[in-house]
């Protein structure tokens, strides 16, 4: 069968439009089937990570966790104070305590002794679940003993002063070593030895005629200027012992 010539120009002229149909199709379906394929830029967890995050602890989101102590000591008998520590770290910690102690002499109720103090410092221990540690600090402490003088009288026979009253104040620094013990889940038990320096120490000495209402600062006779002697006893290096003290342990 022959072609004739005005069929061949019909098919040179509809040629360009089937070929641009034709890539048109091809295209299309290659879209189709990249939209429907699983995606491969985000992988798809493995059972280990999955694991790993399901198991691991949650952050403690406490910045500190504060423990109480108490303390049974020389030269301030009892003591009350707390101790600091971030999470997790118990290798170093911080505390600061203190106490007021108040002890009659003879049952009289007009002889005593009293002693408060306070103190804030440090606690390192060398490695982590060692039991020992060394403490450094810096504290307040004042001692006051008051006498009953009724018994003292002048040449006259009069009562001169009815209490003889000494009191000592001192800054100090202190350094102790010690150890510390878990005895229960939330109870520690623990002691300290060390010894305190005076930074600065001062102190008085007072009479009172509780009478006539004199004292050492308001009568002649009862002045005294033991000042300087009373300020030697309070610049005296004590040691530093601590008998016991419990620890109340957080979670």
């Amino acid at each position: 069968m022959s072609i004739s010539r005005r069929d061949r120009l019909k098919a040179a002229c509809a040629a360009p439009l089937i070929l641009t149909t034709l890539l048109a199709a091809s295209a299309f379906s290659a879209e189709e089937d990249v939209s429907t394929s699983s995606p491969a830029a985000v992988p798809a967890p493995t059972p280990a990570a999955a694991t790993a995050a399901e198991t691991s602890p949650p952050l403690d989101e406490r910045s500190w966790i504060l423990e109480p102590e108490f303390a049974v000591n020389l030269p301030q008998p009892l003591e009350i104070g707390v101790r600091a520590h971030r999470p997790g770290e118990t290798r170093l910690s911080w505390f600061a305590d203190g106490g007021y102690f108040y002890f009659p002499i003879g049952g009289g109720g007009g002889r005593y002794f009293n002693a408060f103090g306070g103190q804030a410092g440090a606690r390192y221990s060398p490695r982590e679940g060692l039991p020992y540690f060394g403490r450094l600090s810096l504290g307040y402490r004042s001692m006051g003993l008051v006498l009953d003088m009724s018994n003292y009288k002048g040449f006259d026979s009069s009562v001169i002063a009815n209490q003889g009253m000494v009191s000592l104040y001192t800054i100090y620094a202190e350094a102790s070593v010690g150890a510390e013990w878990k005895v229960s889940r939330r109870l520690a038990l623990g002691f300290d030895l060390g010894v305190q320096v005076p930074v600065l120490g001062w102190g008085g000495m007072n009479f009172v005629n509780n009478t006539t209402g004199e004292n050492s600062s308001n009568s002649a006779t009862l002045a005294v200027d033991a000042s300087i002697a009373i300020g030697r006893w309070a610049r005296l290096i004590l040691p530093q012992v601590t008998l016991i003290r419990l620890t109340w342990l957080m979670p």
